[in-house]
């Protein structure tokens, strides 16, 4: 071989031998940069944000006015029918106790028995709804004459 020849393999070798340091040292920093990353506390990852769901939320308000609806209706339905009750109560029975003397016809006032302001001793008082119904009936009785 000649002196060329040997020249270019010595300097293919040294080069080489250059090369495999580089390779060394960068393996050794990669390395390290994996160790930092894995002792540095991991954030969670964010979710995908989901589509809007038109269906869904069209469903969810539907049965939201639905059962609006519904207790509405049974709202009305408990009012009508306690109406209902206390207009035949009146009718029925169209006086009831004293609430001033509770239906005794006497209070004591000043600490002596005395006649009830209210009921002036008769015990029992018209029904307000018996009073309404009684005041329209006249109403409506004056005016068809």
């Amino acid at each position: 071989m000649s002196d060329d020849a040997l020249q270019k393999a010595f300097a293919a070798v040294s080069e080489a031998s250059d090369d495999s340091k580089q390779l060394e040292l960068m393996r050794t920093i990669i390395t390290t940069q994996v160790i930092a990353q894995a002792m540095q506390p991991q954030q969670p990852a964010l979710p995908a944000r989901q589509e809007f769901d038109s269906k869904k939320w069209l469903t969810i308000g539907t049965l939201g006015v639905a059962g609006g609806l519904v207790a509405s209706l049974f709202a009305v339905a408990v009012a009508i029918g306690w109406a209902g009750g206390y207009a035949v109560l009146c009718a029925v029975k169209s006086f009831a106790p004293c609430r001033k003397c509770r239906g005794l016809g006497q209070v004591e006032r000043f600490g002596k028995p005395r006649t009830c302001p209210r009921c002036h001793g008769r015990r029992l008082r018209l029904r307000l709804g018996r009073r309404a119904h009684n005041y329209w009936r006249r109403t409506h009785q004056a005016g068809t004459r």
